[in-house]
């Protein structure tokens, strides 16, 4: 099963989603995928806040470039949260230097992986489009690739849901 939660910064997504994954897993084990890294005293405490928060039992992997590793680690009928695609994104086109297409490749791959091991993905992203456009090459392509993904998960998705103003709207449900 494929959830994508969507919305814009601090609109609660990542409360509703880790409320979700708890519920969702009842009795297996939540992965959780967490694509940031500390990078300023502010990123600092929000990653050390939503360590505490996290419940204990939850196995969380702080590996910024390696998600598909996750899922190959859990088993079926786990749910794995991966906190979050605007992240990894950007840390794979301006760290990494790769190429939109060969991320929309890795995402597949993601979603195969996903339906063949029989596991639950809930994928957190940042609606980043709404603000000014912004007028250099690079971070045009960048947004252009989130929104391609953000369309691709939603496409394939059982369920989407935007966040606004800590209220879920459901775009698509089962």
């Amino acid at each position: 099963m494929l959830i994508f939660v969507s919305g814009g910064a601090r609109s609660g997504k990542n409360r509703y989603a880790e409320d979700l994954a708890a519920q969702l897993a009842q009795k297996k084990c939540v992965y959780y995928y967490a694509a940031s890294i500390a990078y300023d005293d502010e990123m600092d405490e929000r990653i050390a806040r939503h360590q505490a928060e996290r419940p204990a039992s939850w196995q969380t992997r702080e590996a910024p470039f390696e998600p598909e590793a996750v899922l190959h680690e859990a088993e079926p009928g786990d749910v794995v949260l991966f906190d979050c695609l605007t992240t990894w994104l950007a840390r794979m086109m301006f760290m990494c230097n790769r190429m939109p297409d060969e991320l929309e490749h890795e995402l597949n791959e993601w979603l195969k992986v996903t339906e063949a091991r029989g596991l639950t993905l809930i994928i957190i992203s940042n609606d980043v489009n709404e603000e000014v456009p912004p007028h250099d090459r690079r971070t045009k392509q960048y947004i252009h690739t989130l929104q391609l993904l953000h369309r691709k998960l939603t496409s394939e998705a059982d369920r989407a849901v935007q966040m606004i103003a800590g209220l879920p709207l459901e775009w698509k449900a089962q």
